[in-house]
């Protein structure tokens, strides 16, 4: 599943900054993010960690104004990546039928 950083950010009522047509493609660490995902810091202090980071994008506290990706500034990081992670790996129930023993 792809999905534009804008539209991320809208499902986390967080603010884009940077690229908003950025497609992201997964959840991941900010040691083992790779392009296309979307990982997260939780403590604005540490935004030189983002610098290390292979991440097309982060979820980042308020209080981070530059990043050196774009970013979804947030209220709360651990919800929002919580909410992304779930809309990635969200798979509808289908129903196959009933066994026949």
């Amino acid at each position: 599943m792809i999905k534009k950083l804008i539209e991320l950010a809208q499902l986390v009522n967080g603010n884009a900054a940077g690229d908003e047509k950025l497609e992201i493609t997964g959840v991941a660490d900010l040691e083992s993010a790779g392009a296309g995902d979307i990982t997260f810091l939780t403590n604005a202090r540490q935004t030189a960690a983002l610098t290390a980071t292979k991440a097309s994008a982060a979820v980042v506290p308020l209080a981070v104004q530059d990043a050196p990706l774009a970013i979804i500034r947030v209220q709360d990081p651990y919800l929002a990546i919580a909410q992304i992670h779930n809309f990635f790996v969200y798979q509808p129930f289908s129903a196959t039928g009933v066994h026949p023993t």
